[in-house]
This record gives structure tokens, sequence and C-alpha cells, in this order.
């Protein structure tokens, strides 16, 4: 019962925070917009930007949807609208990141290694999870789709977590306002996290302590999420007005 109670208040929380994420997300594609003549933004930057925030904002379509799905109307979704928003988000985050990554290697002329790191840490994410989900997958009796899931969360957010890497990686020389990107790879490394346990729990049948973790994690995440987008668009307020 604890811990029931405990995830319908997590959920809410999630909700209303993935919802901040989506509102800041779209209002810093508008801002970039406006401003990016006084800016001098180039394309891959401007798509980028707008890949990220239209990747996070379909989470949280997808939050939406689970809480009124499962707090609602009292049901657990398996594959349903919200993996649709989850899997169209983890895609467009995909391409967001790594466009930013192969922008930020190309302007410090290490395009070629960088497009070597992201493929080779790519695929050994990818080998790696694959091999390790399957001995929880594979052990229940799950639909097509829902063993399809099962790898495609934890493998995608974890492709997700290496395209943001860079942002680590070229830490020292960010702008002021590329740099408020960081606080996305720690939302990805919850995110990746919280994947992680989602899959287990969900296979084990029992929500427990690993559920209660999952769903903390993905609600810090949203709110590193918020707190990035809110300082961009204020970081670019700030900009367009000098």
């Amino acid at each position: 019962m604890a811990f029931e109670n405990f995830q319908s208040i997590i959920l809410f929380t999630t909700l209303f925070l993935s919802a901040l994420t989506a509102i800041f997300g779209f209002t810093l594609v508008h801002k970039l917009f406006k401003n990016r003549e006084k800016m001098r933004l180039n394309n891959l930057t401007l798509i980028s930007f707008s890949l990220i925030a239209f990747g996070y904002s379909c989470f949280a379509f997808a939050e939406m949807t689970y809480f009124v799905i499962y707090d609602i109307f009292n049901q657990t979704p398996s594959a349903s609208m919200p993996d649709l928003y989850w899997f169209f988000g983890a895609i467009s985050l995909f391409l967001g990141f790594t466009i930013f990554s192969i922008y930020l290697y190309n302007k410090h002329s290490q395009l070629k290694k960088g497009i070597v790191l992201l493929l080779s840490a790519g695929a050994i994410m990818g080998i790696l999870l694959y091999y390790v989900l399957t001995t929880t997958i594979m052990a229940e009796g799950k639909s097509p789709e829902e063993t399809f899931l099962g790898y495609f969360y934890p493998i995608a957010s974890g492709l997700i977590l290496i395209s943001s890497a860079s942002i680590f990686l070229f830490f020292e020389r960010l702008d002021e306002i590329e740099i408020t990107l960081l606080y996305l790879l720690f939302a990805n490394i919850g995110i990746f996290l919280s994947d992680i346990l989602y899959t287990y729990y969900t296979f084990q049948g029992v929500y427990g302590s690993i559920g209660a973790l999952s769903d903390t994690l993905a609600a810090v995440a949203y709110g590193l999420c918020t707190y990035a987008f809110f300082s961009l668009v204020m970081k670019i307020k700030q900009t367009a007005e000098q």
C-alpha cells in the first residue's frame, strides 16, 4: 500500500515536471528562431535544439497519457498510446543530440574522431544492453510488442546518453548557452537508469523499491530538463536584450 501511494504521488510529480519541460522546451525553440540572426545561430544548432525540445515534449505527452490510463482509469498500460509518444520522443532526442554532437566535433576539428567514437560507443552500448536485458526479458512470457519495448527503452535511452556525452567531453569549450545542456546530460543519465529499472520491475511483475527508484529517477530527470530549458530561455532573453 505504501508503494502504491508513493507511485501515485511520484507519477503526478513526474507529470507536472514533464509538462513544464514541454512548455519551456517549446518556448526555447521560439526564442531561438526569433533571435537567430541577432545571436548568429547556425541551422544545425536550431535543428538539434528543435529535435531535443520535441523529443522531451513527446515524453511529456507520454507521461500525461500514462497518468490518465493508470491513475484515472485504474488500468496498467502495456503497449499503448504512451509508448507511441515515448518511441517518437526517443528517436527525436537521439537525432537531436547526435546532430549537436556532430556540430561540436566539427566545430573543434574532431569530426572523424567524433563519428568513430559515437558509432563504436553506441554499438558497444547496444550489444551489452541486449545481452544483459535478454536474461530478464526472455525469461517471461510477454507479447511481441512488450518484448520489443522491453529492449527498446533501455537501448534507446542508452544511445541517447551516448549521443549527448559530447556535452561533457567539450565541457570547457562550450559557450554560456551551450554549457547549460550539461543538465540535459545528467537528465539522460537519470532516464537511462530509470528505463533499466522500469524494464526489470515490469517483467518481474513487482513494483516495490525498484519501481519507486525508477519513477523517482524519471521525476528528477524531468526536473533537470525543466531547469535546463528555463535557464536557456532566460540566457537567450538576456543576450537578445544586450
